[in-house]
């Protein structure tokens, strides 16, 4: 069994602007390999929980999030610790490719309605 945590910086923007809002989220994936865990934490990338984030009195107009670095649990030492690029670079290319899928199927939507407009 693998465990990995990934790191983001998230924010949260409010109507009152004083009320802006930075913080580190964190989310562990377990899988039978890092492939497997990067791959289902790239699959909820695109609809990710903004649940975490400290909210404010005014509304929430926007919530975003940047990706930060991986670390992997190390049982041995009973830790976790950075992983190799490969897994980064892994897990950036799987969010990249889902990303390109739905830019994709959007723009086919486009031309669906499109077409059936005229």
């Amino acid at each position: 069994m693998v465990t990995l945590r990934f790191y983001w910086d998230g924010c949260a923007t409010f109507e009152d602007e004083d009320e802006y809002t930075e913080m580190e989220l964190v989310e562990n994936y377990e899988g039978d390999s890092w492939k497997e865990c990067c791959d289902d934490c790239a699959s909820c990338s695109l609809d990710w929980d903004d649940g975490d984030l400290v909210t404010g009195e005014s509304y929430c107009t926007e919530t975003s999030r940047e990706f930060e670095r991986i670390e992997i649990w190390d049982e041995k030492k009973k830790e976790y610790k950075d992983t190799p690029q490969e897994i980064t670079d892994y897990y950036s290319n799987a969010v990249d490719k889902l990303q390109e899928q739905e830019f994709r199927e959007q723009e086919e939507e486009k031309n669906w309605n499109n077409y059936r407009l005229n």
